[in-house]
């Protein structure tokens, strides 16, 4: 079955419109969702949120690094941080006092693909030294998915997924 992907798909935060052919809980149809959730956050500092991905069909997800767990971190390129406001989910700022955020190009991520049916997990890391976020307010991650290695470079074509709330843990601005 070939893989379809909105550019800026908008979808519920706990399962997320992706592939193809996971049963839902009382429904009968087949319906194209992964599964998307939050298994931990922890603060280091800085923050990680471990993040596992299920989906019934293959993606590409870019990581760039490791965790000192071995874990592989999520790209910054390819996510963006979203809190939620009385006017719904917006971006988070940036701060401007503690330098810049950079990011590795996607072109330089290592690829990791998503097989058919299978898990994989992923570490989110954000500082409160870059972000305006305050501990308390409601989080999400929002990233891209490819359905092939070839979009990841230059960063176009991917499918956007949203990650289910979590609470901004208690951190130092500076860390």
């Amino acid at each position: 079955m070939p893989l379809k992907f909105t550019k800026d798909c908008r979808v519920a935060p706990l399962l997320l419109l992706f592939l193809g052919g996971l049963e839902l809980p009382g429904r009968n149809e087949k319906a194209n969702e992964v599964l998307i959730t939050i298994q931990d956050v922890r603060v280091g500092p800085p923050a990680d949120v471990e993040l596992k991905f299920r989906g019934p069909d293959e993606g590409f997800i870019p990581s760039c690094g490791t965790a000192k767990n071995g874990m592989r971190l999520l790209c910054t390129a390819a996510t963006q941080l979203e809190v939620r406001t009385r006017d719904g989910w917006r971006l988070v700022r940036l701060r401007r006092t503690f330098g810049i955020l950079g990011a590795i190009p996607l072109s330089q991520a290592e690829i990791n693909q998503i097989s058919s049916g299978r898990e994989m997990s992923f570490i989110y890391r954000f500082s409160r030294r870059f972000f305006e976020v305050d501990p308390g307010q409601e989080l999400r991650v929002q990233l891209q998915v490819w359905h092939d290695k070839k979009g990841i470079a230059s960063g176009q074509g991917g499918l956007k997924i949203i990650s289910p709330p979590f609470k901004c843990p208690e951190m130092r601005v500076s860390e």
